[in-house]
């Protein structure tokens, strides 16, 4: 089943406040389109913040964020983990979004982006008197050149031997120069980790599909892992087989012809090459057991598994051969192609042949 594939360009715009205390909303401002074309109309979202790249942990809750207006293309949306999110750890954000009463799925959006230690330090127009205390404030972290002439007077130096304050720290500081700089670079690291992401979902838009390999797992026809069976089953091998390839499913025949056409396999064929691997396509076959024909996915689909056919059931595989020399008239010139076998039996077991 084709997938939505979407075109991500995300701006990121932290929300200042003028208060005591950090306002922890991102506001997200993007631009939605889907093959060069502006998306419009109703779009649901989810954010999912993790300490790692891949795996990890999850960090707070999954935001939903639901029937999101897309209107020529442009989108925004509010996020707010809440004031733990950010301990100062380098995060990873998360996204995936499908059409809105869309029977498919949410899109994982890969890899995740970076989210660098400092995405909550925000611009502070004044601070809460006696909020930040001395044990606080590093030894040496603030130097004469940081506090403002005249701003710090003798009522607000502590008495006793501990003070220990050098005229050297009296002579400037602004509060307005702690937090500028480290958002501007939050903000640029970002921006070229979505830069990233989009080239990636640009290449998926634009190239095609791509064959990825085959599963490490053998199966016959009924395919039963983890849980799952049939057709979601042999997804479910692709993924675990391909965890860094966000998609990664059972290939149907056309998905194999243009990626064939566009060459986009591995440059190491080996373990794909001549040899028999499960494929999707539509499988038809005459059953007279009843008394008449019958031509329908119940008693002809091995992996539609909506009955126990046995060897009546027939599924599909998929023969590759690259760089194969033409025969005959074709004068030995080399070529890639596919050769497709319907009406196997699925008593047979295979790997599966999978693709992104």
């Amino acid at each position: 089943m084709n997938k939505l594939i979407i075109t991500l360009t995300l701006l990121i715009a932290v929300s200042l406040t003028t208060t005591a205390q950090v306002n922890t909303a991102i506001s997200f401002q993007g631009e939605l389109s889907t093959a060069n074309v502006t998306a419009d109309g109703p779009h649901n979202f989810s954010f999912a913040l993790f300490d790692a790249a891949e795996n990890g942990l999850q960090i707070g809750n999954t935001l939903f964020i639901d029937n999101v207006a897309v209107n020529q293309g442009i989108f925004t949306v509010e996020l707010d983990f809440g004031p733990g999110a950010f301990a100062g750890d380098q995060l990873w954000l998360e996204v995936a979004v499908q059409i809105s009463n869309s029977a498919d799925p949410l899109e994982l959006l890969t890899p995740r982006q970076a989210i660098q230690a400092a995405p909550y330090a925000l611009h502070a127009e004044m601070v809460a008197i006696d909020a930040v205390s001395g044990a606080e404030i590093a030894n040496g972290s603030i130097s004469g050149d940081d506090i403002a002439l005249n701003s710090i007077q003798s009522i607000h130096i502590q008495g006793g031997s501990g003070s220990n304050l050098n005229a050297d720290l009296l002579d400037g500081m602004d509060s307005q120069d702690f937090a500028q700089q480290a958002v501007i670079d939050n903000l640029n690291n970002t921006i070229t980790a979505l830069q990233q992401q989009l080239n990636t979902l640009n290449d998926r838009v634009v190239n095609g599909p791509r064959i990825l390999g085959r599963s490490y797992q053998t199966s016959n026809g009924k395919f039963n892992y983890n849980g799952d069976s049939g057709s979601q089953a042999a997804n479910a091998m692709c993924q675990d087989s391909f965890p860094s390839h966000s998609g990664a499913h059972m290939c149907t025949s056309h998905e194999v012809s243009r990626a064939l056409a566009s060459k986009r396999f591995p440059n190491d064929t080996n373990n794909i090459n001549n040899v028999e691997l499960w494929t999707d396509d539509f499988t038809f076959n005459n059953y007279s057991g009843s008394g008449f024909d019958e031509n329908n996915s119940v008693h002809s689909n091995c992996y539609g598994l909506l009955e126990n056919a046995g060897d009546v059931a027939r599924g599909t595989t998929m023969l590759l051969r690259f760089d194969q020399a033409s025969p005959g008239n074709g004068g030995g010139l080399p070529g890639d192609f596919a050769h497709l076998r319907r009406n196997v039996g699925c008593g047979y077991s295979y790997p599966v042949l999978c693709c992104q």
